[in-house]
């Protein structure tokens, strides 16, 4: 006995509330390369969310934090944000990674990028044998790294969807391509 293949997509299509245009119905069952916003973790949108650079003469509001997610085999990423209470603002200044990074370079690349911005806050990722590299570095390079908060990552994605779609999280496109190109 054949299927009714088309019987079978119609009743999929009611139960899912999709329409022939959906872009999981397009993708998953009519097999069309289909960019679907509401498939990605976060809810960029390149329109909204980059700018071309940053202005750093605008009022003088901003504070600078670097995101670090530790890696050796995983690259280690480096994250610049300048963040604005006034004008309730972030900006995503400058990101790279790096494989093969042992505690004093990662060290060395958080000293170097702190006496460009002056950070009022360093946060690492600290799982797994993060915890190890954060712990080298606050207790050997005297480098204030404080432990991202792990715990409540489905709120906290939440929010940053919430900002991008208001275009409250700006990425300046200039330092910022290979994350620009994995987002």
């Amino acid at each position: 006995h054949i299927p009714d293949v088309e019987s079978w997509l119609d009743r999929k299509r009611k139960q899912k509330a999709w329409d022939d245009n959906h872009p999981t119905y397009l993708r998953e069952y009519c097999g069309v390369w289909i960019r679907d916003a509401s498939a990605l973790v976060f809810e960029y949108d390149e329109g909204r969310n980059v700018i071309k650079e940053f202005d750093f003469d605008n009022d003088g509001d901003w504070e600078y934090v670097l995101g670090i997610d530790l890696g050796f085999n995983d690259p280690t990423a480096f994250v610049v944000l300048a963040y604005s209470d006034k004008m309730r603002q972030v900006r995503v200044i400058e990101s790279y990674k790096e494989s093969g990074l042992i505690p004093s370079a990662v060290a060395a690349h958080v000293e170097r990028l702190n006496e460009e911005y002056m950070f009022s806050r360093i946060v690492a990722d600290t799982g797994g044998f993060g915890k190890g590299y954060a712990e080298e570095m606050k207790k050997r390079f005297n480098l204030p790294i404080l432990a991202a908060q792990k715990s409540k990552k489905a709120s906290f994605i939440a929010h940053m969807n919430g900002d991008l779609r208001t275009a409250s999280i700006q990425i300046c496109r200039r330092g910022n391509e290979a994350l620009l190109e994995e987002m």
